[in-house]
């Protein structure tokens, strides 16, 4: 399983809005999460729709998230973000098999049992996991860009 770009860009938008936990700028993400400027519209759009995040219009706008982070899990970003999260084609709902035989393919069998083992996974890390992972050293990194940005190049606010 190979997760298109804009998916990584989606966790980083979701972690850091998790981490500040308040209004968050199209022109902050950037900064700070490292995503480039034309791809956050597309990104907080589909996960507006998906009920994710919530956008505020004008000077003060930006985004949020509509749920706690223990309530956002991994799988739930790589849902809205990619068109299919199969591990091969035969498990596609059309069940695609060039020997035409997906009823009794023994590899397919353990392409199901990998394919159930990488979602449960992906459904018991939430957001807030993510935020105390590695001693909370992704906050340490938030921390440390964020404040670089606040303060500007030369070190005053």
């Amino acid at each position: 399983m190979l997760l298109n770009i804009k998916t990584d860009y989606a966790i980083r938008l979701i972690v850091f809005a998790a981490y500040r936990n308040t209004l968050v700028t199209a022109s902050e993400i950037s900064q700070i999460m490292h995503i480039p400027q034309n791809y956050i519209p597309q990104v907080i759009k589909n996960l507006r729709k998906a009920g994710i995040l919530t956008t505020y219009r004008g000077v003060s706008g930006g985004c949020a998230l509509c749920k706690k982070p223990e309530d956002i899990t991994l799988y739930d970003i790589i849902a809205v973000m990619e068109d299919h999260v199969y591990i091969s084609q035969c498990q596609t709902p059309d069940s695609y098999c060039s020997m035409d035989a997906t009823a009794v393919c023994p590899v397919r069998m353990v392409y199901e049992h990998l394919q159930a083992l990488c979602e449960n996974h992906l459904r018991s890390i939430t957001m807030a996991d993510l935020l105390r992972a590695n001693g909370g050293e992704p906050i340490r990194f938030m921390k440390q860009k964020a404040n670089l940005c606040r303060e500007g190049a030369d070190g005053t606010l």
